[in-house]
């Protein structure tokens, strides 16, 4: 048991094994895959309870990208690889659904930014976003760290409530979908 703890604190990507399956969506930058709660390497997307603005109009980007990151991800298998663990502890994973690299995709639609010491290829994607004016290059925001330093996101329970909120309009539209579809036949 010593020699695997021992084994964890030296190489931290070596104490997670490699994911795959059905994911869910907890926010614009963590999943629920296998019974874990992973985060998605190379990235920091906007808390759930977060606003942006853009041309002076707020919009709910966070949960604007946490509902994204479930249509990317909708109906296909996600895998996932470690990378290691980030600075609070979390489990990072480089995770793909088919041939998209999902952390890549969020900052190319402009719903993250990129975590510190991520991929070269990520900051020019984030790059890329910005110049374009891309999600919330459109307008202003606050750095998703900042926002949580700044006691923003210090609510787990209107989070809990927004997610089942979600589920719920998520069941009530595939209900209709299928009401709708028997009335049509």
């Amino acid at each position: 048991m010593r020699a695997l703890a021992f084994a964890a604190v030296l190489a931290p990507s070596l104490a997670f094994a490699g994911l795959s399956g059905p994911a869910t969506v907890v926010d614009g930058d963590t999943l629920g895959l296998n019974g874990e709660e992973i985060s998605l390497y190379g990235i920091d997307a906007l808390e759930i309870t977060q606003s942006c603005s853009v041309n002076d109009e707020d919009w709910f980007c966070g949960w604007d990208a946490a509902d994204r990151l479930e249509e990317i991800i909708a109906g296909r298998d996600v895998s996932c690889e470690p990378m290691g663990t980030g600075a609070e502890g979390d489990a990072l994973y480089r995770c793909m659904a088919g041939e998209d690299d999902l952390a890549g995709l969020m900052l190319d639609e402009g719903l993250a930014v990129t975590a510190a010491d991520t991929d070269d290829d990520y900051v020019v994607r984030e790059t890329a976003a910005s110049e374009a004016g891309t999600g919330i290059w459109a307008g202003t925001f606050i750095e998703p760290q900042v926002y949580r330093d700044s006691g923003g996101c210090n609510c787990s329970a209107r989070k809990k409530a927004m997610q089942e909120t979600a589920a719920y309009m998520k069941e009530q539209r595939g209900e209709t979908e299928v009401e709708e579809t028997d009335a049509s036949n």
